[in-house]
């Protein structure tokens, strides 16, 4: 509702939150879409029929004594609970008319190159608490706070050291962070328990339509997610593929890469790396010599366990896992790599599960602008970005994923070919064509006539 009310300030409003129900109320605006929630609302099956019930008998979030009045980013999953990182300075109002203990977690969820973090907390201006946090630590930390009559809040600050996300992590993320923040049920009852550990219960729908009809324009990121933007909400979007920044090649070696965030596939779409991990098993079986295979992405604590899994499959091969790695070191390894692989949505059907395919596929054009073939899954947004023994190869079971390396490799001129074709199919995706195409856009809409902020979307 404060971001609603303060874009009413500006000439032209951009949206590109992912499922965001922010309304616009400047005279213009955009809404980014990157895959569209369905207009009931993001749950579904039996968690919808749970949420339903949950509301006919009036079961309510309790209200919290706390706050978050600055300092801190969006709310993010943490296994039970939620998340916000702070910016160093992170600022609670916490309501006590009574004496209470203030409970705050910290998970050490930050990369491990920075070692350990400071946090200290004030309350009302006074140093109460500091804490020296180790990466995957997960501390607690308890705060008396005095009861007060006259209705006033405390504030409490929650300072720390700050990194930069680009600078440390496989990303070109600009954002200052400090450390991540939980704040705790002040008590655990089982009503608290449970909604702490289940918040959707009381998570009511939001109609996506009626948000998008508060924006001139909905824009979506690939032709795949204008077609769910379409069938989910009745509008035809505006295409606009996100910019990508083009890295120059150097002296290619026999390595395969990947590069993405290590997660299941019960956590959102999966890159799949133990799949990709079984495939480069199955070609060195098969006689694959001298090839190495190089997965990069960051890891949540929460998906170790899929970590280690990969960990268990690799044991024995040629295989280096990045965890966390720099933004130079992924640079470094786009430039050297001569094939990419992108295995998203692997084992999955598209018209039951369209959320876990790639809906578009920066990293491959990344590692294509960079010089490298592009092995990857035949639909959604690597079917737009690539065609088949044109820009790369396409595939649609590991089978094919085999088959398709193996071809690359048995066949020099075809990479050599393909790699070319790759740095100039990436071309059409640059920051400049993007910068070209945003501004024509930003003109159409803020020339159209008669266009006012809660105008159906899908009409203009």
């Amino acid at each position: 509702d404060d971001v609603s009310a303060c874009s009413a300030g500006y000439d032209l409003f951009v949206n590109a939150s992912y499922a965001s129900a922010v309304e616009n109320r400047a005279p213009h605006g955009l809404l980014v879409v990157y895959f569209p929630t369905e207009p009931e609302g993001a749950l579904t099956g039996w968690r919808r029929r749970t949420a339903s019930t949950a509301a006919r008998l009036g079961v309510r979030a309790p209200e919290s004594p706390v706050r978050w009045a600055s300092g801190f980013r969006h709310p993010e999953r943490e296994r039970w609970y939620q998340h916000r990182w702070s910016d160093g300075n992170g600022r609670l109002m916490v309501s006590a008319n009574r004496p209470t203990t203030l409970r705050v977690q910290v998970p050490g969820s930050w990369p491990a190159v920075l070692g350990p973090r400071k946090v200290t907390v004030e309350v009302d201006g006074v140093e109460v608490v500091t804490a020296t946090i180790a990466p995957g630590e997960r501390r607690r930390l308890e705060v008396g706070l005095a009861g007060r009559t006259d209705g006033a809040a405390h504030e409490v600050l929650i300072r720390s050291d700050t990194f930069v996300v680009a600078e440390v992590t496989a990303s070109d993320d600009p954002r200052t962070l400090g450390v991540p923040v939980v704040v705790l049920p002040p008590r655990r009852t089982p009503r608290a328990v449970l909604l702490g550990r289940f918040p959707w219960v009381v998570r009511r729908p939001v109609d996506f339509t009626k948000v998008a009809a508060t924006y001139d324009r909905v824009v979506s990121i690939s032709e795949y997610t204008s077609g769910f933007v379409r069938r989910y909400w009745g509008i035809e979007p505006e295409l606009l593929h996100p910019p990508v920044t083009m890295i120059s090649p150097g002296t290619k070696e026999p390595l395969i890469l990947s590069v993405g965030r290590f997660f299941g596939a019960d956590s959102g779409h999966s890159k799949k790396q133990v799949e990709m991990v079984q495939a480069f098993r199955s070609l060195v079986a098969g006689g694959l010599r001298g090839w190495q295979l190089h997965l990069v992405g960051g890891c949540a604590d929460a998906d170790r366990p899929y970590l280690d899994e990969v960990r268990r499959q690799a044991a024995g091969l040629e295989v280096t896992l990045h965890v966390g790695a720099s933004g130079a070191e992924v640079t470094d390894l786009y430039r050297r790599a001569s094939i990419l692989w992108s295995a998203t949505g692997l084992g999955h059907d598209p018209r039951t599960e369209p959320v876990q395919f790639e809906h578009f596929g920066i990293t491959i054009v990344e590692a294509m602008s960079a010089g490298a073939v592009p092995v990857a899954v035949g639909v959604a947004g690597p079917a737009e970005i690539i065609t088949h023994l044109e820009h790369g190869l396409l595939f649609f079971d590991r089978r094919g994923l085999v088959e398709r390396t193996r071809q690359l490799v048995d066949e020099p001129d075809l990479l050599q070919r393909l790699a070319t074709a790759a740095r100039q199919r990436s071309e059409d995706f640059s920051t400049a064509q993007f910068g070209r195409r945003l501004e024509a856009l930003v003109g159409r809409v803020c020339a159209g006539a008669g266009d006012q902020p809660g105008g159906s979307a899908s009409t203009r």
